[in-house]
């Protein structure tokens, strides 16, 4: 049996791989999105091309907002050349295609593992270049009158002069590291920024430095976030995948800042998502297998 090229478009990067039924991935490789940006169809069809031979449909994780009963992408957010595009139209492959919004995708990812004790409802982060999300009910993503549901970044956070800051502006880690880069008066490579993120305590931070006082705020800001989402759904687990949740202080910086602004935080299962920052290229081909039983 053929597998499914799965393409997952980040912020930052772009995923692709080879994916089986049961969410195993070959030849997975990573590309800068900001290359592709100006023609992403062209890189489409170069992946196509390339595993042809080996694959019998191509799943996509996008971001932004897709009708999936039509196939259309109503807006390519980073991707602004695909607003308004039939992707299986201007394909024009033999191959199937099947596209879904990238939350969606990874949320389905974590149902996917079908877990003893993962509960049928949660909420689903995604962090990175910006914040997105799901929320999943009794084992479905709900998805909103016009597919715009859960985008968790537009929430606004904070106002400062008259200027509304929403939880994309302050949790957006590409951000982070360009404002520490700005108080130590350098460029950071990845490794450094990794290191001030992987020392940051929330219980003993110094706030006289200013590079640690930029992360305390940042995690402060998800937890504002994360405490509206809570308050509004009350949910049994909140789920999170992304790069910076990787790091095994991620969920302990988080609960104690949330501690601090929902006292009942205790009672929320918080826990870094099955398949971390692959969730979303998983997802996608998961969802095709499951809309055709047959492959």
């Amino acid at each position: 049996m053929k597998r499914v090229l799965s393409i997952d478009v980040g912020g930052t990067f772009t995923k692709y791989g080879l994916i089986d039924h049961h969410s195993h991935i070959s030849h997975y490789n990573t590309v800068a999105t900001e290359s592709i940006k100006e023609d992403p169809i062209a890189f489409f069809h170069s992946i196509i091309r390339q595993f042809e031979t080996d694959i019998k449909a191509v799943a996509f994780s996008l971001p932004g907002y897709i009708d999936n009963t039509t196939g259309t992408i109503t807006n390519g957010a980073t991707l602004k050349k695909l607003t308004g595009v039939h992707l299986e139209s201007v394909l024009n492959t033999n191959k199937k295609i099947f596209i879904e919004n990238d939350a969606n995708c990874a949320a389905f990812s974590e149902l996917s593992l079908k877990s003893q004790d993962r509960p049928h409802t949660f909420i689903y982060i995604t962090l990175g270049t910006g914040i997105g999300g799901a929320f999943v009910h009794n084992n479905k993503c709900y998805r909103g009158m016009s597919n715009r549901s859960c985008e968790f970044g537009s929430m606004v956070l904070d106002s400062q002069q008259g200027t509304t800051l929403n939880w994309n502006r302050l949790g957006s880690v590409p951000l982070l590291k360009k404002e520490i880069s700005k108080v130590i008066h350098r460029d950071m490579e990845e490794k450094e920024f990794h290191h001030i993120l992987q020392n940051y305590n929330a219980l003993e931070w110094n706030e006289d430095e200013e590079a640690e006082t930029l992360v305390h705020q940042f995690y402060r800001s998800h937890s504002i976030g994360v405490s509206n989402l809570l308050q509004i759904f009350n949910p049994p687990a909140v789920y999170f995948s992304g790069g910076i949740t990787n790091l095994e202080n991620f969920i302990p910086n988080l609960s104690v800042h949330l501690k601090k602004i929902y006292p009942d935080t205790h009672t929320v299962r918080l826990a870094t998502a099955g398949y971390k920052d692959k969730a979303g290229l998983i997802g996608a081909a998961l969802l095709f297998f499951k809309k055709h039983h047959s492959l």
